[in-house]
């Protein structure tokens, strides 16, 4: 019985050095990284989050209410640089009155302060459509709804 206490302990060691090992690479991999919380910019997030990376150089991941910048490269990103660009993008929707950008270390917030929330059309000004899950930019509509169909059902 006293082996298998000790045993225990053991487990119990590498367990918690298990666990500060991947806190550690957890905290290394989060300070490459920016999350960007959209509250009331869901509709237009997908054309933001392909105009922040293309400023910053990053590679958006798109999630429900939020998206994830990261880069391909061992260096960290500019988090104003970030902040720059959605109040760049709220400028040019003439909106940057109406919402409120805040940074927490790796973490944007965009709140919806008045007015109502920020819409985009699929087609932008320049005749592309572009692709809300991706970023796939497409001249032709009827190919843009074929391909954002493959997101759902698998494909693409």
């Amino acid at each position: 019985m006293i082996k298998n206490h000790t045993l225990c302990e053991d487990h119990s060691i590498r367990s918690t050095q298990t666990r500060q090992k991947y806190d550690a690479v957890s905290i290394e991999l989060r300070e490459k990284m920016i999350v960007v919380k959209c509250k009331g910019s869901e509709a237009a997030m997908s054309k933001l989050a392909v105009h922040v990376a293309e400023q910053i150089e990053a590679v958006p991941v798109l999630k429900a209410h939020e998206f994830i910048l990261t880069t391909t490269e061992d260096e960290e990103l500019d988090v104003n640089k970030a902040i720059k660009s959605i109040k760049d993008f709220l400028k040019l929707a003439n909106r940057e009155n109406d919402f409120a950008v805040t940074a927490m270390n790796q973490d944007i917030s965009i709140t919806l302060l008045s007015g109502e929330t920020l819409k985009c059309n699929d087609a932008s000004n320049d005749g592309f459509f572009v692709c809300q899950h991706c970023g796939r930019m497409s001249f032709f509509e009827a190919d843009h709804k074929d391909h954002e169909k493959m997101h759902y059902i698998g494909g693409a």
